[in-house]
């Protein structure tokens, strides 16, 4: 049923916490677990700086080396990941790629900001239910 599963995740123990949950999933059904992380590109790019790309180049490296650690915890525990990297908006970016890959479930945390946070900060989570053209598990991350 669930061939493929999405798991947006930002770097955050929160976001992580999602795996719980996929881990059952994947076993159970044999899935590929593709890790996603999406890189935020520069507002304002008039010309281009070199300490710009030199910061997005080590984000990209960052984000390589942590999906990679993700990725061999889960294929420890016998569930076939795969890194994938994106420059983008994190919401239209998980949802331009679940409908590319044609996923069969986008899963992940909401860090369940409320009042002033999620005004500026606008929720991923709801955009992601609102263009998606599939399942969505959506599992609410608190600290502990």
């Amino acid at each position: 049923m669930f061939k493929k599963i999405l798991v947006p995740l930002d770097g955050s123990t929160l976001a992580e916490k999602v795996l719980s949950h996929v881990k059952p999933l994947a076993r159970g059904f044999g899935s590929e677990v593709i890790l996603f992380h999406v890189l935020r590109i520069p507002a304002i790019s008039a010309s281009p700086n070199a300490t710009i790309i030199e910061d997005e180049e080590l984000a990209e490296q960052d984000a390589q080396r942590y999906l990679e650690r993700v990725e061999n915890h889960l294929e420890e525990e016998g569930i076939s990941a795969r890194p994938v990297i994106v420059k983008g908006k994190a919401a239209e970016s998980i949802v331009d790629y679940a409908e590319l890959e044609r996923v069969d479930l986008i899963a992940m945390s909401t860090h369940g900001r409320s009042g002033l946070g999620r005004w500026v900060f606008g929720s991923v989570a709801e955009r992601v239910l609102q263009g998606a053209h599939c399942p969505i598990l959506l599992i609410h991350a608190r600290e502990e």
